[in-house]
């Protein structure tokens, strides 16, 4: 039991800094896995942000290819149609995901 408690106790350690500094945000972020991506007046949209620094943003049956990098804590979106998000987003974790501050003052929730 005593060896058991170590291991679990070590695991979160080990874990818990992969989303617990800004640094590793874009890491997360950028999975190549989709995000559905909420604006605070605006459609529903489906993000996808690939290691590469590739991505998709998908709304209802059309979608767009665009690219990603990273700049400290920020993520920045190019490619994106104008008025469909904010270019550059500070993110922080929220419950299922992260909620991001756009360079435009637009807010951004990625939620899974």
């Amino acid at each position: 039991m005593k060896r058991l408690a170590i291991g679990l106790v070590a695991t979160v350690a080990i874990q818990l800094p992969a989303i617990g500094h800004a640094e590793n945000y874009a890491t997360v972020i950028a999975d190549g896995k989709p995000w559905q991506a909420k604006l605070p007046d605006g459609p529903n949209l489906r993000l996808t942000l690939n290691p590469d620094g590739t991505g998709k943003m998908a709304v209802a049956i059309m979608s767009q290819a665009i690219a990603w990098r990273s700049v400290g804590d920020t993520i920045c979106l190019e490619g994106m149609p104008q008025g469909k998000g904010p270019g550059c987003i500070t993110f922080r974790p929220v419950d299922g995901g992260f909620e991001g501050q756009g360079s435009d003052g637009q807010n951004l929730t990625l939620l899974r």
